[in-house]
């Protein structure tokens, strides 16, 4: 068609920033001037090409003070308050000069209490353990914190839970990393129960979806209508929802956090029939029915969409699926050269023995390359084996590994990149390609581009083979069962899907590359007839209203991608005193060109930052829509902990967002 293929491209840092709290961090020229650190330099910005993208440092400023940013008091329902803190929403349920608070954002509420005529509060309740509702518990010492019983280990064995994080071949996708790294006493709450406290009554209410535990709690003071404290559960009364990723919690989709609130979360609530609903992120919802039923039409609508139409492989026996295109078992293909040399694409769980049927029914005498089509450990796991293994029977030298550009750096460094599915051992590539780039290989003439649907870091490779031109798909495609419906794929937010990219990106591909016949890793390989094409287009075109419809469209693109903040390395490796860089990669997930402050920080440092805004080393730019920034900072890690985890604080025009991301030392 000739459309443009879009590039991966990276961005180059050159600033050292400051340190967080727990580990020395500075500049180059910070450490030879002095003991206390200075900072200088630029921060580097994809988003240069638009304007001046470049980061400035500044020392903070009074506007970015949380105080400046937090509205007065307004009671929102008799007896409820609302405190907006910038981090989430906080209700106080009032009696006199007593409260409970639900949900405790970044603590700023403690010191406005008096303004309202409270001096004690007895209670925090969180409706779940994520840091933008739960970073201020930590203010109150005196009031008992209690949240759902499924939450609750995330604050008491903080400490144990970060020491077990495991980070290679994750197929859990609850967002259970958005907590506390230093664990406080908390009590935990089972749904049902009914506190009564004062003229107040409150029962428990599970609420599925935002997280698998997450409660709702229905409040009611004296005689006056009920009201439901939705947590994260709605947004606003369109029916929106806070963020998309966090209702995936399983692998594949669609997300089961969308099934448990159809089925647990929106039936709770309509049956207690509240007045009104107060969302942790969003306004008091006045007509409680109609946004519900919006809500119920909105995950709906994208649960169908999302939902598989795939058919199953039912034969994983090696065979021939063109004259010189072998299926090899598990994700593998062969593609074979009249000269007996072979061509593997991806690796993973296929058995060895599989190579020895490949030279005895088909000829193969030897593996010359390999390409992988996405990093994914059933695509890669037994890839050293077969380079460094006993099998070297099979060539002369090991075989050259050839990837598109956009894998080079998670398939070398995979413990840079905080990510499902990966696999800890390193791969080096001999060739990388950029979008469009061709390599020869024997008689064939392999193409490769970019083809970011399942995962962003994925590619995809055409080559005619026996007249027939193939397209190999990887994880991006399913072969569709008969009757099911429109082609699709999987979306999964976790792996990254970004708006100018995913399936209505593939969709051009395809119709760029105009394949006979499709090969995915999981599926057997069919026709790519009109029909196909065209239902796969439609469905990949109905995918972002869809979103939109959820998230909103100012939101859609921070609801669906949790990595918009991310570490790299994400998890680093270094002894005590030892230094190690850690870049932070921002993304702009807004329509609007907007100015972004960042810092590393240990948790101590962390929560008053939150309350006093950056500390005066935090690192500034201004980042174009959709572009990326990095700021690196020189860590020199502290003590002897065997994992030292860093909260990642940005700012967004002086309002922080309550560490989106971390980064993880480890040592040796």
């Amino acid at each position: 068609t000739g459309r443009d293929i879009r590039r991966h491209r990276r961005s180059r840092p050159e600033t050292t920033r400051r340190p967080p709290e727990g580990a020395a961090v500075r500049s180059a020229r910070a450490r030879r001037d002095s003991e206390s650190p200075r900072i200088h330099g630029t921060v580097g910005d994809s988003s240069n090409t638009e304007g001046d993208g470049r980061g400035r440092h500044k020392q903070g400023s009074d506007s970015d003070r949380v105080g400046a940013r937090v509205s007065e008091w307004e009671e929102v329902h008799p007896g409820i308050h609302l405190f907006a803190d910038p981090l989430s929403n906080v209700y106080l349920l009032k009696d006199g000069r007593f409260g409970i608070l639900v949900e405790a954002g970044s603590g700023a509420v403690f010191d406005r209490l008096p303004e309202i005529g409270v001096d004690r509060i007895d209670m925090v309740l969180l409706t779940h353990h994520h840091r933008d509702v739960s970073a201020g518990v930590w203010r109150s010492q005196q009031a008992k914190v209690l949240l759902p019983q499924g939450e609750a280990r995330f604050l008491a064995d903080a400490e144990d839970f970060w020491k077990s994080w495991k980070i290679y071949v994750r197929y859990d996708l609850a967002n259970n990393t958005n907590t506390p790294t230093v664990g406080r006493e908390v009590e935990a709450l089972s749904a049902g129960r009914v506190i009564e406290w004062r003229n107040w009554t409150i029962e428990c209410v599970h609420l599925p979806g935002h997280t698998p535990h997450s409660f709702g709690y229905l409040v009611q003071f004296g005689d006056n209508p009920p009201a439901m404290l939705t947590g994260d559960m709605v947004a606003d009364a369109s029916g929106t929802v806070w963020s998309i990723h966090d209702l995936h919690w399983d692998y594949m989709p669609p997300p089961k956090g969308i099934e448990a609130a159809l089925e647990g979360a929106i039936p709770a609530v309509q049956k207690r029939n509240p007045a009104v609903l107060l969302p942790s992120h969003g306004a008091p919802i006045r007509r409680p029915g109609e946004a519900l039923t919006r809500l119920a039409e909105n995950l709906a609508g994208l649960q169908k969409h999302l939902a598989p139409n795939r058919e199953p492989r039912t034969d994983d026996t090696p065979r021939e699926i063109l004259p010189h295109l072998i299926y090899l078992g598990a994700t593998s293909y062969l593609i074979l050269s009249d000269s007996g040399k072979g061509f593997v694409y991806d690796w993973g769980y296929a058995d060895f023995k599989v190579l020895e049927q490949a030279r005895s029914r088909w000829g193969c005498e030897e593996i010359e390359a390999v390409s992988i089509s996405h990093y994914h450990e059933d695509h890669v796991a037994r890839m050293n084996e077969l380079f460094y293994s006993a099998e070297r029977s099979y060539w002369q030298k090991k075989p050259e590994v050839w990837v598109h550009e956009v894998q080079q750096d998670i398939l070398a460094n995979p413990s840079a990149y905080d990510m499902p599915c990966l696999w800890p051992g390193p791969i080096k590539a001999d060739r990388t390609f950029r979008d469009g780039e061709k390599g020869e290989w024997r008689e064939y003439v392999l193409e490769f581009f970019h083809m970011p649907g399942q995962t962003y870091y994925h590619q995809g490779m055409a080559v005619d083979i026996d007249g027939k031109r193939c397209l190999f798909s990887g994880d991006n495609l399913w072969r569709p069962r008969a009757g099911g419906g429109l082609p699709n794929g999987p979306l999964i937010p976790r792996n990254v899907y970004l708006p100018e990219h995913g399936y209505p990106y593939i969709s051009e591909m395809l119709e760029k590359y105009d394949p006979d016949i499709i090969v995915p890793s999981h599926y057997e390989p069919f026709e790519a007839t009109d029909e196909y094409l065209d239902g796969f287009k439609e469905w990949a075109e109905g995918i972002w209203p869809r979103i939109e419809a959820l998230a909103g469209a100012e939101r859609r693109d921070m609801a669906l991608n949790p990595h918009w903040v991310r570490a790299h390395p994400y998890l680093s490796t270094a002894a005590p005193g030892d230094e190690t860089r850690i870049e932070v990669r921002i993304r702009n997930p807004f329509r609007e060109r907007r100015r972004f402050r960042c810092a590393l920080l240990g948790e101590a440092a962390w929560r008053r930052a939150l309350l006093s805004g950056p500390p005066p080393g935090a690192a500034e730019v201004e980042i174009a829509p959709g572009r990326e920034a990095n700021a690196p900072f020189d860590v020199i890690k502290r003590g002897e902990a065997k994992r030292e985890v860093l909260l990642i604080e940005v700012w967004v025009e002086g309002a922080p967002q309550g560490a989106p991301a971390v980064a993880i030392i480890d040592a040796p």
